[in-house]
């Protein structure tokens, strides 16, 4: 085996590593993402406001086609 090949080789088997990576960091950061906003609707959905005497409830599904 040639020496460009074995550089070649090593090289394709870094550029592989750090995309693994950057995916695995794409993937973590949709998670926290999704993670946000369910907490965030359903602290909002057990929410209620009153206003003049009139009480607002968050309805979570208001809530979620809000948010999407």
């Amino acid at each position: 085996m040639k020496l460009s090949n074995i550089s070649w080789a090593i090289s394709f088997h870094h550029s592989q590593n750090a995309s693994h990576h950057a995916r695995a960091s794409i993937d973590m950061n949709h998670i926290n993402i999704v993670f946000v906003i369910s907490l965030a609707i359903h602290i909002l959905s057990n929410t209620t406001i009153s206003v003049k005497n009139n009480i607002i409830a968050f309805d979570q599904l208001a809530i979620i086609l809000a948010v999407f």
